[in-house]
């Protein structure tokens, strides 16, 4: 986690929070003067991420979930909160062709340079190794396989 925190930094990112620190929920209110964030981004498959999301995002607000919970898992919300806080929850489950477009059109016109992103490249031979690194995220935001 410490490194995808550094990592981002390079990004002129302003400000992070570990989401193990015990006190995020605190610091996210205390950043946004105790309203919470505008839209929270859930881009792990972790159920707790999303109900931290919940507790974090403002009145009005948005809940992105875009990472992918394992089948059939299962969540108990307070529909409560949800409902006084007027949270929309969105699923994202795959970009759209407009989406895929836009984006390509941007990479190739270099108005964003994923290169960045890329922290690791295997030669396809090492297929698995590769693989199993992205799996276990050591150290890593995006792996490329070569031929």
């Amino acid at each position: 986690m410490i490194f995808r925190l550094s990592f981002a930094k390079k990004f002129n990112i302003t400000d992070s929070i570990n989401s193990f620190d015990e006190n995020r929920k605190q610091k996210i209110l205390e950043h946004t003067g105790g309203n919470g964030v505008d839209v929270a981004i859930v881009a792990t498959s972790s159920l707790k991420a999303l109900e931290d999301a919940i507790d974090m995002v403002r009145k009005g607000g948005a809940v992105m979930m875009f990472g992918v919970p394992s089948k059939d898992a299962k969540i108990i919300l307070n529909m409560g909160k949800i409902y006084s806080k007027e949270i929309t929850l969105v699923t994202s489950y795959a970009a759209s062709d407009t989406d895929t477009k836009e984006s390509l059109r941007l990479i190739d016109s270099s108005q964003i340079d994923v290169k960045k992103l890329v922290t690791h490249t295997y030669p396809i031979e090492e297929s698995q190794k590769a693989f199993d690194h992205a799996r276990s995220g050591d150290n890593a935001m995006k792996i490329i396989i070569t031929k």
